[in-house]
């Protein structure tokens, strides 16, 4: 996530120098031949270039608007689990607390409660930025994926998830869900079992592990509206299309204005060329606003940051275990927050 509240130029080029250079020498050449080599015949009216251009932005504000809310509800789920995760400690601690048994066992049973929990966020977050399931270019050949990239080097999937399992669960537990396909449904699984086990034995009444058992449901739900985000795609009919439909428009816009600035004023033709370059570069960049945004999962400029997420989830657990040595926020690196 970008959290500077200006926009660099250096990343605003980063995503449209392409585009700009195609924009400029298209509508140089049109300036070239209608102006030096005097092919009249080119220009074109520029009324139903206008009826494309509002056309378009519609469609392009449709787009932007249905990715922005993909994003929101983004975070609004992780909100949801931030939620229900310092809802989880707080219940492991109090309920507990108030248990005539304080020994080291159920000093152990708080810890694992809580740490099973930490590990279930980070699993999440790593799952959810591992598959790619629909995309069939090479996911860090797109620009806003490319551009986190430039500034740090992931670490493989395998590796993080052993770091995560290791630190906040025991090594038989890491055994157990390593193979699996989905680790954070099954640390989840555990969790619930667990509960059922503390019943048993009766550190927990029937209300006390029905509590519980609805806070891990909300997650499942919050894992759940994560996983259906992720694994189905913006629709490509609005996604592909608003982009033909913008190089056209862009396309067709040296034709037709061109003519009306020779109206206007014979000698200042050249105008073509900013002219075009601008309002082109507007609807490009409306378009690349609303791609970069469709997909938050994906560790990209504008895409959840969950990692900093994470990392305030697991502050915010262990300082309620009362626990002093904990590890920093995470800080923007070339402000963007990962």
């Amino acid at each position: 996530m970008f959290i500077k509240r200006e926009i660099p130029l250096r990343i605003i080029l980063f995503f449209s120098w392409k585009a700009i250079i195609g924009f400029f020498v298209l509508s140089a050449a049109v300036y070239v031949a209608y102006t030096h080599l005097n092919i009249k015949t080119i220009a074109i009216p520029f009324e139903p270039i206008a009826a494309i251009g509002i056309a378009v932005a519609f469609y392009a504000g449709f787009k932007n608007n249905s990715s922005y809310e993909r994003l929101w509800e983004a975070r609004k789920l992780w909100g949801k689990i931030t939620n229900e995760s310092r809802s989880i400690a707080m219940q492991t601690l109090a309920l507990f607390s108030g248990c005539a048994d304080s020994s080291k066992e159920m000093e152990a049973t708080k810890k694992e409660l809580i740490y099973r929990q930490i590990a279930w966020v980070n699993m999440v977050r790593l799952q959810l930025r591992r598959n790619i399931v629909w995309e069939a270019e090479p996911l860090n050949k797109l620009p806003h994926i490319e551009i986190v990239r430039l500034h740090r080097q992931e670490e493989e999937y395998e590796q993080q998830v052993q770091l995560c399992l290791l630190q906040f669960t025991s090594k038989s537990e890491y055994e157990q869900v390593r193979s699996k396909n989905n680790i954070a449904s099954e640390l989840l699984s555990i969790q619930t079992r667990r509960i059922f086990e503390l019943k048993a034995e009766k550190m927990l009444d029937i209300e006390e592990a029905s509590e519980f058992h609805k806070h891990i449901d909300n997650c499942v739900d919050a894992q759940g509206g994560c996983e259906r985000i992720k694994s189905f795609p913006f629709p490509r009919q609005y996604a592909y299309f608003s982009v033909v439909f913008i190089v056209i428009f862009c396309s067709l816009l040296p034709f037709g204005i061109i003519h009306n600035i020779e109206k206007m004023n014979p000698t200042m033709t050249w105008l073509t060329i900013p002219v075009s370059v601008l309002v082109s570069w507007v609807f490009y960049t409306m378009e690349k606003i609303g791609d970069s945004s469709e997909d938050p999962f994906e560790n990209g400029l504008n895409d959840i940051p969950m990692s900093a997420i994470c990392r305030n989830i697991e502050i915010d657990l262990r300082e309620l275990r009362g626990e002093t040595e904990l590890p920093p926020r995470l800080e923007a690196h070339a402000n963007i927050l990962l």
